[in-house]
């Protein structure tokens, strides 16, 4: 289909909620703590900017060796944080997936960026050093939130609201789609505020950012590619985006957003951003 193109004229001011003042980040794939560097100024901004808002931030990394560099970073920012700081920080040696259990790891050394669950991961890039295989713990995004804020989940569907700002980042190397599914009953509570993940079509299965899509809305989460200066919304009923040439067919990966209906982000996304989408 054609796109329409919409040109920015301010950048979204972060911090203004539509939800509560508890802001939850869940980190999934942690690494060595990367993540943690840019939340953490983020979120001091936003707790000296909102004296009632708390932040917590979840850190998980499977891979054992790198879970100790990950251990260290984060012992190294509480050390920054005030004694009545309204931010905490914890971090935990496990992965996430669809369904609590144990898995395969395949990894090749502390700080491997590229360890994955993935066989397909492991088997498709020839470049990385041997990969040595590890059994580790997983767990579900909705069972950590279960944990964290003694969510009971509605078994229907959605129940009470989830007051609670809920932000998931997922980077897992192909392991996606499956963090993705042990979200389940979050995703039909409307918990999440945002989901922000990666697609790499070296990692992932041929039609699976379209079912990801199509996930995120049979929920009522719209979905964007976030580039440099442009978001792209994808509709997971639009021909044009996933016929032959469409989206699956590039070799670059994708950063994804996905937002609840509601959220006033997308607003925002739409009238001060440039924002292309398929009319």
């Amino acid at each position: 289909g054609d796109f329409g193109v919409k040109r920015h004229t301010d950048q979204p001011e972060p911090g203004d909620s539509y939800r509560g003042d508890n802001l939850i980040l869940v980190d999934v794939g942690a690494n060595k703590g990367q993540t943690q560097k840019f939340a953490l100024k983020l979120l001091t901004a936003l707790l000296t900017k909102r004296d009632t808002m708390t932040a917590m931030v979840l850190s998980y990394e499977p891979a054992p060796a790198t879970f100790k560099l990950l251990e260290k970073e984060v012992g190294a920012f509480k050390k920054q944080l005030p004694e009545d700081s309204r931010l905490t920080l914890a971090s935990y040696e496990k992965g996430l997936g669809e369904r609590a259990g144990m898995e395969l790891l395949h990894v090749a050394a502390a700080g491997d960026q590229a360890a994955s669950f993935s066989l397909r991961k492991a088997r498709a890039t020839g470049k990385l050093a041997p990969r040595e295989e590890v059994q580790v713990e997983v767990v579900t995004v909705d069972d950590e939130l279960n944990r964290h804020l003694q969510i009971e989940w509605p078994p229907m569907g959605r129940g009470a609201p989830i007051t609670d700002i809920v932000v998931v980042k997922i980077d897992t190397e192909g392991w996606e789609d499956r963090v993705i599914r042990g979200m389940a009953a979050g995703l039909k509570a409307n918990a999440y505020a945002a989901i922000v993940w990666e697609w790499c079509p070296q990692k992932m299965a041929k039609g699976s950012l379209r079912l990801q899509v199509t996930t995120m809305a049979a929920h009522g989460m719209l979905t964007y590619v976030v580039g440099t200066a442009v978001f792209l919304r994808l509709y997971a009923n639009e021909p044009a985006l996933w016929e032959a040439g469409g989206m699956e067919t590039t070799t670059k990966t994708l950063n994804l957003l996905a937002l609840p209906l509601d959220s006033p982000v997308n607003a925002r996304i739409e009238h001060n951003l440039l924002l292309c989408a398929p009319y």
